[in-house]
């Protein structure tokens, strides 16, 4: 009885080696001796060596191509039966077999000197798709989704195990495999509005959303080096890099990717948010990029260092461009006839050495970097080395971690891990020493942080001094109630120990900038828009760290406490005062990191908001005869969280009253005990409602918000019996008070008129 075969491990490269061989060298080039075949004609034999820089220690090295870039069994899905455990490897391997015929006649073309190659829909549609799962399948990808479902803590991990339950998954890598066979098998031949309802089935929502942006909002050019001693280098994470600002909390826009295909030529994905060489609806092209900077922490800064790249989007067989407009041409050819012209764009030394110094940036935290000849690695060296353009090189020198807490200090500080430094020599000076002993005498500009300390600087306004002075006498005093919030020893520690307080109130006051542009462009926006925007802002900032989104709050509390001509504070106000994002602060032990953040900015924008108007929403002596609905329909927005949607009136007052509101159900308010409490009840009967209130309530509120009503009276009266023991009685009394009479109210209610 034969037995099953057992299945081996293999070898994954996830940079293929036809590409790896166009960066290939002799061993030992001044002794090439021919090879003879078997009809006895000598060929020359091809190198199989590769120069290798090791970032670890800073050494020249080479390897072979068979034994650079990979790792064992990276795709093998140990779920699978034996036979089919490297199936997703062999689809890997026809994908990488078709793009190779492209590249090779891509390189083959650009060697004999000519300027321009075509290639068909068909050839254009697998490089593009080659491209995207080069991408994909990075290994910060890949380690994200290496966890199990339980270890899983990304900023969807909701939404992840949602997704893993309705599909049959049990872990993260089965999503993972799965989404990369959906982007090998979607047929690309026909209209995107064919494949995409495809794609977005089988693949996870926001990796199917991201294979359509690469493959229809950008296009590609094939650049070429002008200079001959210049040359593209590769990272070892160089498909998973992109050239835009990436803001802390999530944020980021991939203006350029980058495809190396050999050292002489590279193909870069260009995002459609910048010109593509023809002015083709240009104003909607500017609105989109302006919207798209506005997502940032600050805007200004959210520019593409490649802007200026030579290059334009092919042209092709069956549409011409005139007068900036795009045209079909009366052939009307066949999607299956198309054909695609691709020039060689020659970039100047500038342009090639921006690009390698994008890729040594993002370079830290990875091991091995290939290069051709020690002359273009050195002219790359002392380019980057020298570039002292602003957010390059930034080095973050941090405390020792504390045994008690397994959080790195990086991520406390919410700083690049990357670039914090815990050995004698940074990054910058490691590279120096390469360049050096390629015989060049540049030396490394870069910039130290040091958050081992927490020194106040020079440069503050005395405003901000007397906040920085506050602030730390209110860290040594907790007790002292002059000094603002009873923050909790553990906050206190933190911030005492790790000294971020000068890095976070910089980053806090960006925050506020932020809102306060974001604010100014949303006037001439269409609803619809403004309330995209208000939710990619709301994302952002609830991906920070909570400490920050605290500062960041003690600042909009500052904002509103001065006079806007002149930005002086009031008559009797101070800088640090109390709020509710204080309750939230000392109960953080009880909140996911995730949502107290969210919970925490939310309340604090309601509380600031009904304080700036004490006669919003219903208050003592309202007459719905003489006043009209207008203020019940303004404390429905209150209740339900969307004030700022009922100041001008309420006519869409039945569109605002069937949600239930930005801030969501008590069943998702990020108290794991109080959900799991309140989630329980879902299939219980409804309780019954005294007759004169239920009629009343339910000729304005929907059916979802009187079951809504009802979980938080029935959490608000199980809250204390829940969490006893979790919280000090104070903190947990307070905690209660504006969970449920400030942020999930438990009914319409009639305030004190001011």
């Amino acid at each position: 009885m034969n037995r099953p075969q057992k299945t081996e491990s293999q070898y994954h490269h996830f940079i293929p080696r036809f590409l790896l061989r166009n960066f290939a060298v002799f061993k030992n080039p001044g002794k090439i001796t021919p090879k003879t075949s078997r009809n006895k004609k000598k060929r020359a034999p091809a190198p199989t060596r590769l120069n290798l820089l090791n970032l670890e220690i800073g050494a020249l090295e080479q390897a072979d191509v068979a034994h650079t870039f990979g790792f064992v069994d990276m795709y093998r899905d140990f779920d699978a039966s034996e036979p089919e455990q490297h199936d997703l490897e062999k689809r890997l391997s026809r994908l990488e077999g078709d793009a190779s015929e492209i590249f090779r006649k891509a390189t083959r073309m650009q060697e004999e000197g000519k300027h321009e190659f075509q290639l068909t829909r068909g050839e254009k549609d697998r490089l593009r798709r080659f491209i995207f799962i080069m991408l994909y399948r990075n290994r910060t990808m890949a380690g994200r989704y290496e966890k199990s479902a339980a270890d899983y803590d990304c900023n969807d991990r909701d939404e992840m195990i949602a997704y893993m339950k309705v599909k049959g998954f049990s872990q993260p890598r089965n999503v993972y495999f799965s989404n990369i066979r959906a982007f090998i098998d979607v047929d690309l031949s026909t209209e995107w509005q064919v494949w995409y309802p495809e794609i977005s089935r089988r693949a996870y929502p926001s990796d199917a959303m991201w294979f359509f942006k690469n493959m229809q909002m950008s296009h590609i050019a094939f650049c070429t080096p002008q200079n001959d001693v210049d040359e593209f280098l590769m990272t070892q994470n160089v498909y998973s890099i992109f050239e835009g600002p990436n803001t802390s909390g999530g944020v980021w826009t991939d203006y350029h990717i980058f495809a190396p295909v050999s050292p002489n030529l590279m193909i870069i994905t260009r995002s459609s948010l910048l010109q593509s060489g023809v002015d083709e609806d240009e104003p909607s092209r500017q609105e989109l990029l302006q919207w798209s900077k506005s997502m940032h922490i600050n805007p200004e800064s959210a520019e593409s260092c490649l802007e200026d790249l030579p290059i334009a989007k092919s042209r092709n067989n069956y549409s011409r461009v005139v007068n900036g407009k795009t045209e079909p041409l009366p052939t009307k050819l066949s999607r299956d006839k198309h054909v695609f012209y691709f020039r060689f764009f020659p970039l100047e030394t500038r342009h090639v050495q921006k690009i390698n110094t994008i890729l040594l940036e993002e370079a830290p935290g990875t091991i091995t970097l290939v290069y051709k000849s020690p002359e273009s690695l050195r002219r790359a060296l002392e380019f980057y080395l020298t570039d002292d353009s602003p957010g390059l090189k930034q080095v973050y020198r941090l405390p020792p971690t504390d045994p008690k807490d397994p959080r790195k200090a990086s991520d406390t500080l919410g700083l690049p891990a990357k670039w914090c430094e815990d050995k004698e020599i940074t990054y910058p000076q490691l590279l120096e020493r390469v360049a050096q002993t390629l015989g060049s005498k540049v030396i490394a500009k870069y910039r130290v942080h040091d958050f081992s300390q927490d020194p106040i600087g020079p440069k503050m306004t005395p405003e901000i001094k007397d906040f920085v002075e506050k602030f730390n006498r209110m860290m040594a005093s907790p007790e002292e109630p002059q000094y603002g919030p009873n923050m909790t020893p553990h906050l206190l520690k933190t911030y005492k120990k790790l000294g971020p307080f000068m890095y976070d109130l910089d980053q806090s006051s960006r925050i506020v900038q932020l809102v306060i542009k974001s604010d100014s462009m949303m006037r001439m926006q269409t609803d619809a828009t403004k309330e995209i925007i208000r939710q990619n802002r709301e994302n952002l900032i609830s991906k920070l760290p909570p400490r920050r989104v605290w500062l960041f709050v003690k600042r909009l509390r500052d904002l509103s406490k001065r006079d806007p001509t002149t930005m002086q504070l009031r008559e009797g106000q101070s800088i640090i005062t109390d709020g509710v994002e204080d309750a939230f602060a000392n109960a953080y032990n009880v909140f996911t990191p995730e949502t107290l953040s969210r919970i925490m900015q939310k309340a604090a924008d309601l509380d600031i908001f009904l304080s700036s108007r004490p006669k919003f929403g219903l208050i003592e002596g309202w007459n719905l005869i003489q006043e009209g609905p207008e203020r019940l329909f303004q404390e429905i927005a209150i209740v339900f969280d969307k004030p700022g949607e009922a100041i001008d009136g309420y006519e869409n007052w039945l569109q605002l009253i069937q949600n239930l509101g930005q801030l969501g159900s008590i069943c998702n308010c990020g108290i794991r005990a109080i959900e799991e409490v309140v989630q329980s009840l879902s299939a219980q009967p409804r309780p019954t409602v005294d007759a004169s209130d239920a009629e009343f309530l339910r000729q304005f509120l929907s059916e979802e918000q009187l079951l809504e009503l009802w979980l938080r009276n029935y959490a608000a009266m199980v809250f204390e019996e829940v969490l006893g023991g979790s919280l000090a009685p104070s903190d947990l009394q307070e905690l209660k008070r504006v969970m449920f009479q400030e942020m999930y109210r438990l009914s319409l209610g009639v305030r004190a008129r001011a």
